[in-house]
């Protein structure tokens, strides 16, 4: 059991993790969160934003967009190394840590304008080939008669 501290909604409480994965923890704490709803779980310097998959009783599963550094959380004890522990009990103020620039966004909004894109461009082409397929029998019998008639 891994102690760390839980925020659903605007509350915080106490949970412990008793199971850990690259994408998922399991979670103890008395006041559970309801299915669906997105928690925050500290454990020293790691923020985990996650998303409840399932519950049972005062257990419940998460699971996390992100990878989770496994053996960091593990590992690692709550105060940094080098450092004293911070008064609120070695939780630091997130919006003081400079991160880099997230752009999954941002690719994933082009990859969606590329498959677009794509998608109107095959949808073009079968139309056109469609319009090809219909006008030219159309038009080869009513040229045809004109060639004949013009002696070619």
């Amino acid at each position: 059991m891994i102690p760390a501290r839980m925020r659903v909604g605007g509350a915080w409480a106490d949970a412990a993790i008793l199971n850990l994965s690259s994408r998922g923890l399991l979670l103890h704490s008395a006041a559970g969160p309801p299915h669906g709803s997105y928690v925050e779980v500290r454990r020293g310097q790691h923020v985990i934003i996650a998303r409840v998959m399932w519950i049972s009783g005062d257990r419940f599963g998460v699971f996390s967009q992100d990878r989770l550094p496994v053996e960091e959380i593990v590992s690692r004890p709550d105060a940094p190394r080098g450092k004293a522990a911070p008064a609120d009990g070695g939780f630091h103020e997130r919006r003081a840590t400079v991160r880099p620039a997230d752009n999954r966004h941002d690719n994933s909004r082009l990859a969606g304008r590329v498959m677009e894109f794509a998608c109107i461009a095959a949808f073009g082409m079968i139309a056109a080939a469609g319009i090809y397929g219909l006008v030219g029998p159309a038009l080869a019998a009513p040229l045809s008669r004109a060639s004949m008639a013009l002696g070619n």
